[in-house]
């Protein structure tokens, strides 16, 4: 099976912080994707093949012209059920992008957003809108961007946030769990667990127990359903946590036993790992963020 390979990544503003679009087509196979955590507004637009998407505690099963809206506290993976080509597109949105605007369009996605669904599964008029927007980009990107091309897409981003943010407002409230794949009820309680109780778990020995299995079995299931090892997914739920207490001004120390850290220097390593700088120079630049 030879899959057509297109992985096109484009800055689309001339900002600082720019935005940046994807088109991304491979052939993949189960875990061929790692777990990761975002530093922007990320906009996922599914256009096919045989995945479902993890994002938090839930996993989606995804239809064509699915939209997720993931926030930089959510940890996610894409997992691949079975070879196949894997056709997306998405755009990234720094946290910094709307700062001088009086209005910024991406706080619904991030302020209270635990409780909402991060799928959008638009349809008619909606759908069809969104697959202009992201036709237009991508002919747009295929070129190499002049000033005027680039302020063309900006706008064209900033229609499609426009589109989301009518589009996500008028959800039911029992949207998130219709959406939602079936999985095995220990993954599920797992998952729930650890979202719950990252900060609280020392170990993946923890999860078996509170989950009444063994932790061979927890690890093989675990891997076989979410399509990563369970102490990778912890590590990263730990770190997620650890993002939103230094948005809050907790200082390194603090973040570091509070979301279940035995050892700093072991903590800061990792969240920069993960997260691409270290815990205190994350802290400040949200901080400067947020005046």
């Amino acid at each position: 099976m030879k899959a057509i390979e297109i992985n096109k990544k484009i800055p689309v503003s001339a900002t600082k912080d720019s935005v940046t679009f994807a088109h991304v087509k491979s052939l993949d196979t189960p875990g061929s994707h790692r777990l990761h955590l975002n530093n922007y507004v990320e906009v996922y637009i599914f256009v096919s093949g045989d995945a479902n998407y993890i994002i938090g505690d839930e996993c989606y099963e995804l239809l064509p012209g699915d939209v997720l809206v993931i926030t930089p506290h959510e940890v996610h993976v894409p997992t691949i059920k079975n070879e196949c080509v894997y056709e997306r597109y998405y755009l990234l949105f720094p946290l910094e992008t709307f700062s001088e605007f009086s209005y910024d369009p991406l706080s619904p996605f991030i302020i209270g957003n635990e409780k909402k669904s991060p799928l959008f599964r638009p349809t008619g008029k909606v759908k069809e809108k969104i697959s202009e927007i992201l036709s237009e980009l991508d002919s747009i990107c295929s070129e190499e961007l002049s000033d005027n091309s680039r302020l063309a897409a900006y706008s064209l981003a900033l229609r499609l946030i426009c589109l989301l943010n009518d589009g996500f407002a008028t959800m039911e409230s029992g949207y998130r769990s219709e959406h939602t794949a079936s999985t095995p009820d220990i993954i599920r309680n797992a998952l729930l667990y650890i979202n719950d109780e990252a900060g609280n778990i020392s170990s993946v020995s923890d999860i078996a127990e509170k989950s009444h299995i063994s932790l061979p079995y927890l690890s093989s299931t675990f891997k076989k359903y979410v399509g990563v090892t369970v102490g990778d997914y912890l590590r990263m739920k730990k770190i997620a946590l650890a993002k939103k207490l230094l948005e809050a001004g907790s200082t390194v120390t603090y973040t570091c036993y509070e979301c279940g850290f035995s050892d700093c220097s072991y903590f800061i390593k990792t969240f920069r790992r993960c997260v691409g700088i270290t815990p205190n120079k994350y802290r400040e630049k949200y901080l400067k963020i947020g005046k």
